[in-house]
């Protein structure tokens, strides 16, 4: 009788024990109506209605997913979508997020903040939408898009500012890091997050080597469990080979103000790195040799922002283009993705009712034969031919 009753409040010991390590693990997620960081919270929605024009490079037709008309100082800085319907558009002012789960049709905007700081990055795991910015948090929509919370960074171990902003988070599979900077009074450094449970819990990561950086981590790719890559606002690239702990300088610009913004790989010896003044370039040895392109090598004002394989043979950029205020005919271009000369346009167009504005932050893949492109104020599906000939 006496181990019966033992084995029953054992078991009871242990169920409320699992209930309450659930329960905190959840608690770490806060509702966005309910943390305190947040001054003002405005949700709306509204319908929109996409359109289509054609694409001037195969005649493909090109869906105008979302649109603003009046911009001011909005910029889209990135979109992730899990699907065809299923999507999340960041950027402007104000923390905004904006979120799709019928192609566009309708959409639901959360602005989290007054002011005009912004997400710059935003990427799906297990059906979960994850956005990072000008904030000490992560912010994080549930499978619906309808609820969003908030991972506090601030009481991690390792900060040492009161400032944190991060610019790219990107998972594989449920490995995942959010990469930017801590800054404060006399100290600035690179700031890398990581969680191994699909974003449940985050913790501060170690990052030898890159002790001389005192700007922000810009990008960076998961190439496997072990193999990391990054860049830099000072305009080095870094590798890592054991998970992001300890990281080697790869390549140091010599040109002034060359910010490296993206980098790339489809393997782990193949890929690109970009950034400031037409900055493009490739490896095909895991970063012991590089090759400036030369197709952008002239373009001073060009600036590579971000890089994305589309297949093995294919890679697509898109780019911004300083102190130009004219429309653009391209902004964004096909690559052959094994590093040789050949180049085109990704989208152009006849309609002169599509204005492209020219400063584009993102190019997002869906498969290897669409993807959702930016500009300043437009969203676009573009249907591709990725072959680069």
């Amino acid at each position: 009788m006496l181990k019966k009753n033992l084995y029953v409040i054992l078991v009871t010991v242990l169920f409320i024990s699992c209930k309450d390590t659930k329960a905190q693990e959840e608690e770490k997620y806060i509702p966005v109506d309910e943390f305190s960081g947040f001054r003002e919270i405005t949700q709306e929605e509204h319908k929109f209605t996409p359109r289509k024009f054609i694409n001037g490079i195969d005649s493909t037709e090109v869906s105008l997913v979302h649109s603003l008309t009046n911009t001011s100082f909005h910029v889209y800085n990135a979109s992730a979508f899990e699907s065809d319907e299923k999507g999340v558009l960041v950027g402007g002012t104000g923390l905004r997020i904006r979120s799709t789960v019928d192609g566009g049709k309708n959409w639901k905007q959360i602005q989290l903040s007054p002011f005009a700081n912004s997400f710059h990055s935003v990427a799906f795991c297990n059906g979960e939408a994850f956005a990072v910015g000008e904030g000490s948090f992560i912010a994080k929509g549930d499978s619906t898009l309808n609820h969003w919370s908030v991972f506090n960074i601030k009481p991690l171990d390792g900060l040492v500012g009161d400032t944190h902003q991060l610019y790219k988070i990107k998972f594989r599979n449920k490995l995942g890091f959010a990469m930017g900077f801590d800054t404060g009074i006399g100290v600035s450094k690179p700031l890398i997050l990581k969680t191994t449970d699909g974003g449940k819990n985050w913790s501060t990561h170690s990052h030898i080597g890159l002790e001389n950086e005192t700007g922000a981590i810009y990008d960076f790719d998961i190439v496997s469990e072990s193999i990391l890559y990054l860049v830099t606002q000072m305009g080095n690239a870094y590798k890592s080979h054991d998970g992001g702990t300890s990281w080697q300088i790869l390549f140091s610009s010599e040109r002034k103000n060359a910010s490296l913004n993206s980098v790339d790989f489809k393997n782990e010896n193949a890929g690109f790195i970009g950034g400031l003044s037409g900055t493009l370039l490739f490896t095909a040895d895991g970063g012991e040799n590089w090759r400036q392109s030369t197709s952008f090598n002239d373009s001073t004002q060009l600036n590579i922002a971000d890089i994305k394989y589309i297949s093995d043979e294919t890679v697509a950029i898109t780019t911004a283009q300083s102190f130009v205020d004219e429309e653009r005919p391209t902004f964004a271009y096909l690559l052959d993705g094994n590093g040789k000369e050949r180049t085109k346009p990704l989208l152009t167009k006849k309609d002169s009712t599509v204005f492209f504005e020219g400063d584009s932050y993102h190019i997002y893949p869906l498969n290897k034969s669409v993807v959702y492109l930016t500009d300043r104020n437009n969203l676009y599906k573009v249907n591709i031919d990725t072959t680069v000939k």
